[in-house]
């Protein structure tokens, strides 16, 4: 009996996350948030950003944060994080495209896995991990 709860403990570890998949939009671009409605992302694949917010014609990731304060954060396809703690308007997630805790979506170069502590997005190692406390940054 202690041998196969062990098994099925490390068997429950093991298991790959569930991965989600959405349709683009007419314009090309993906939409998902997350369950509790307060992280939005619009991925795009060819109206990307730099750094400093100039167009690059590359994949893009932009998510918002609703609350406790709205917050933008874009990724580009090199994984360099920007962060804008001052937008203005705050939209909302109205989006149908939900990614459940424990999914992982994937396109292009970037990978993001939601949970219920945030959400996660990279670009290989680098990235960022968002939720209502604040936005951890890997570089």
């Amino acid at each position: 009996m202690r041998l196969t709860l062990i098994s099925l403990a490390f068997s429950t570890f093991a298991l790959p996350a569930l991965a989600a998949e959405f349709a683009p939009e007419s314009g090309g671009h993906i939409e998902f948030r997350t369950p509790s409605n307060n992280i939005c992302c619009v991925y795009t694949e060819d109206r990307g950003y730099d750094e400093n917010l100039e167009p690059t014609g590359e994949p893009s990731l932009h998510c918002d944060r609703v609350a406790p304060k709205y917050w933008n954060v874009y990724l580009n396809a090199n994984g360099k994080v920007k962060v804008n703690k001052h937008p203005g308007e705050v939209p909302g997630c109205g989006m149908l495209n939900v990614l459940d805790y424990g999914e992982t979506w994937s396109e292009g170069p970037y990978t993001c896995k939601s949970r219920s502590d945030g959400l996660t997005c990279r670009v290989g190692g680098q990235g960022f991990k968002l939720n209502r406390k604040g936005i951890i940054t890997y570089d």
